[in-house]
């Protein structure tokens, strides 16, 4: 379960936090009589998003931000004792393929 946020302060990237404030620009120069800060704004557009794409967009989302190295440790740490051996040998022969494979790739210079 996620941890909710304890002071509510979510750190945007320079591109969102631009974007952002072109969007409440454009609407502060479209209306003047609003009463919208940055904030109210962004929870404006994460809310719809939500509600109208993530579901469309979640899996994208999740393999853009895949931690591999944690994955490979979670796969790791449920492998057997003759898995884990299994395994061992397995890259031991691809270290030497490839290091077979650079010797023969070499050029004479």
């Amino acid at each position: 379960m996620v941890k909710p946020l304890k002071s509510g302060v979510i750190s945007l990237t320079k591109s969102a936090r631009e974007a952002s404030i072109n969007m409440l620009e454009e609407i502060e120069r479209t209306e003047k009589d609003l009463k919208i800060d940055h904030s109210k704004l962004v929870s404006h557009i994460v809310s719809e998003y939500k509600d109208k794409f993530f579901e469309k967009n979640m899996k994208k989302i999740i393999s853009m931000h895949r931690d591999s190295k944690k994955q490979i440790k979670n796969k790791l740490s449920d492998l057997s004792d003759e898995q884990l051996l299994a395994l061992s040998k397995a890259l031991v022969k691809i270290e030497q393929e490839d290091d077979k494979h650079k010797g023969t790739n070499k050029l004479d210079v």
